[in-house]
């Protein structure tokens, strides 16, 4: 381990502090530089495919190859230390389609996550333990963060680039990655931390550039058990697709060595961070022994008591040198497995403190204010300073920025809707410090992004997201509004039915079905409008029902090859999580159904059932027949955009408003929690 010259030491409250970098772990450089057909590097990692095409050809290893179709490949890299912290990724890439031959397909992607080990007795190329799924990252059902390459020219708009968490985009460019006949030499740079989110960069030729910068990743937690992996497929379409100068190298951290081990992170307000063994959102701490030398914890104590420094003994918990134990503080004191103290943290403020076993020596004590919902408290850094953390980290290093959030969010005068006509939005804030920046490119807003200083005209159909900016704080939560321009052959439109307005930004989702509905759900604009009780008509430019973001695929699986395509629907919050709302006067759920009796002519056979079913008083999904229109040219909305009648549905789902049964948990052991009566679902997307 080398120490930082020259060396710091740093008084803090009668501690003495010997501060140096933690070693970065890497692999690579990776040159490829080994005989033709080589499978095996002999380093950790695995290279396999459905069909030989996987191996080293000429210095690089090739993925796919141009002529060859139905080919699955990947290449796995093994976890290394300190990942968690983040980490940077380089490559070459050869991208080439064979002239004159069919349009380049399908891509590939670089996945970060629990990559499961392959299995070469499996014999779905797509699955986990398998290929991955090409151009779509790793299997949805894998925690996994993947920067992905879509590089089907078919003159649609699902080509180019995206960055997706576990099958859901949380960013996408569209743009040609590769036209027919082309080849391109290129790189990439590929980075995530679990502050800063996720950044591409891409060369395709003209110099490395930025696609995304610091995109957020809500709900993805690094671990420095996560493997990485490519992985690239063919389909009736082809094109080579091989890598060389593969460089990964996480991120390096300081490593605080302190006298005592110290309480270096908790979090008073737990809804969503972490669950302990019963499945239960507990309250929790983090002890790190940063003395540099294994240490017994057994007789110390815990406590929320400044009168009483004995109140919860720790058992016998050794801690290797610069180990770190979260503990959680739910109050049930128990001693042996999972550890839970006999007290819970005050998230209006209180005290917090480890002693050492003579019951009086408290070696790490915090006297803290206001705590805040899935925002830790800790210390960071060479001078251990105190403060908040927006991305906690509960068994791994404490990262910067460090701070309060701002918790207030921008104003937006005009909600979620249609326009025919230009409007002037204006976006404010109660605070008089606050600033507040802006996008309407769909990028998250940063410091660097536009001040709002003036009304901003609105003439096209514009997403805005905005966020507020406070001296000393770190930048508050995202809020988006989007507008949907109306063409003038629409905004006219009336139906005795409701209306359901849906915009992809040009997203092509009808390109992407298959028949696995596990394509990725695109982000898509929504508005819902009922019909009036009064008139008995549905128009578009009525006030909607529901207007808001989601996300929508292709569904189905003989029936995702219809012409009118059927889809999964999701409502999200501005972060792009599922967002529970209610659509139709219905209970508040996410998850829905625009379903297209595509083979029934009548349109009501499944309406008709589901109806009957309801009236008697058997459990069935509400119905309600609408009108569609689907545009996803990334223009304004017309005529040519009217898919025709739908049936907008509830999805099968464990839910007290939909099937009211308990979804088991894998703490669920006891049996009278597993046994009974089951239910079985055949779901297609």
């Amino acid at each position: 381990m080398t120490f930082k010259t020259p060396l710091l030491l740093w008084s803090c409250a009668g501690m003495l502090l010997v501060c140096h970098p933690a070693t970065a772990d890497q692999y690579g450089p990776q040159a490829f530089a080994v005989s033709n057909g080589t499978t095996t590097l002999g380093d950790g990692t695995t290279i396999a495919g459905t069909d030989g095409t996987a191996s080293v050809q000429n210095g690089a290893l090739r993925l796919t190859q141009a002529g060859t179709s139905s080919t699955f490949s990947s290449f796995r890299i093994p976890a290394l230390s300190n990942s968690s912290g983040g980490w940077t990724a380089t490559f070459d890439f050869l991208l080439a389609d064979n002239p004159g031959g069919s349009n380049p397909a399908d891509g590939f992607s670089f996945s970060y996550g629990a990559i499961p080990a392959y299995n070469p007795n499996q014999s779905t190329p797509s699955a986990p333990d398998a290929h991955g799924g090409g151009e779509e990252g790793w299997h949805p059902a894998i925690p996994h963060l993947s920067f992905e390459a879509d590089t089907w020219d078919n003159g649609g708009s699902e080509d180019g680039f995206n960055i997706a968490i576990s099958g859901e985009d949380v960013a996408f460019e569209n743009q040609t990655v590769l036209s027919n006949g082309q080849s391109i030499s290129g790189s990439m740079e590929l980075s995530w931390n679990p502050v800063n989110g996720a950044s591409m960069r891409v060369d395709l030729g003209s110099g490395l550039a930025p696609v995304f910068t610091n995109i957020a990743t809500p709900g993805f937690a690094g671990n420095d058990s996560h493997g990485f992996a490519f992985s690239a497929r063919t389909g009736g379409a082809h094109q080579t697709v091989a890598i060389d100068n593969l460089q990964i190298t996480t991120t390096t951290l300081d490593l605080i060595i302190l006298p005592e081990p110290v309480i270096s992170e908790f979090m008073a307000d737990n809804d969503d961070t972490i669950e302990d063994e019963d499945c239960r959102s507990s309250d929790w701490l983090e002890l790190f022994n940063s003395t540099g030398n294994p240490l017994n914890l057994a007789g110390w104590h815990l406590t929320d008591d400044p009168t009483n420094l004995t109140k919860w003994r720790i058992p016998d918990l050794l801690l290797a040198a610069n180990q770190r134990r979260v503990i959680y503080a739910s109050g049930k004191d128990q001693d042996i497995g999972e550890l839970h103290t006999n007290f819970s943290i005050d998230k209006d403020g209180g005290y917090l403190a480890l002693v050492k076993p003579d019951g009086i020596t408290v070696t790490s004590s915090y006297s803290f204010g206001e705590q805040y919902e899935d925002i830790s408290y800790g210390t960071l850094g060479e001078e251990q300073s105190e403060g908040y953390f927006s991305t906690p980290s509960p068994g791994s290093g404490n990262l910067s920025p460090q701070g309060i959030p701002v918790r207030e969010k921008p104003v937006f005068s005009h909600d979620d809707q249609v326009i025919i006509r230009n409007i002037r939005l204006t976006l404010s804030a109660d605070s008089p410090t606050a600033s507040i920046r802006y996008t309407t490119d769909g990028s998250e807003p940063a410091s660097t992004s536009p001040l709002y200083v003036a009304p901003i005209s609105i003439s096209s159909t514009t997403r805005v997201k905005a966020r507020i900016f406070e001296p000393g704080l770190q930048p508050g939560p995202v809020r988006d509004r989007t507008y949907l321009r109306l063409g003038s052959d629409i905004r006219n439109f009336t139906s005795d039915l409701p209306i359901i307005i849906i915009d992809s930004f040009g997203a092509n989702i009808d390109g992407e079905s298959s028949s696995n509905s596990q394509n990725p759900r695109r982000p898509v604009q929504s508005i819902f409008v009922d019909v009036d009780a009064l008139s008995g008509r549905a128009a578009v430019t009525d006030d909607p029902d529901f207007a808001g973001r989601g996300g929508m695929r292709v569904r189905g699986q003989t029936s995702s090859g219809f012409p009118k395509k059927q889809y999964s629907f999701e409502t999200w919050n501005s972060d792009g999580e599922d967002k529970d709302v209610s659509i139709f006067g219905w209970p508040s759920e996410s998850d829905w159904i625009i379903h297209a009796p595509y083979s029934d002519k009548t349109l009501m056979r499944n309406k008709i059932v589901y109806d009957c079913s309801r009236e008697l008083g058997y459990p069935s999904v509400r119905t309600r027949f609408c009108e569609l229109f689907f545009n996803s040219n990334g223009g304004n909305i017309s005529m040519s955009d009217y898919r025709g009648v739908y049936v907008f549905m509830e999805k099968i789902k464990r839910n007290e408003d939909r099937v009211n049964i308990k979804n088991l948990e894998p703490c669920d052991t006891d049996a009278s929690a597993i046994t009974g009566g089951y239910m079985i679902k055949k779901d297609k997307g």
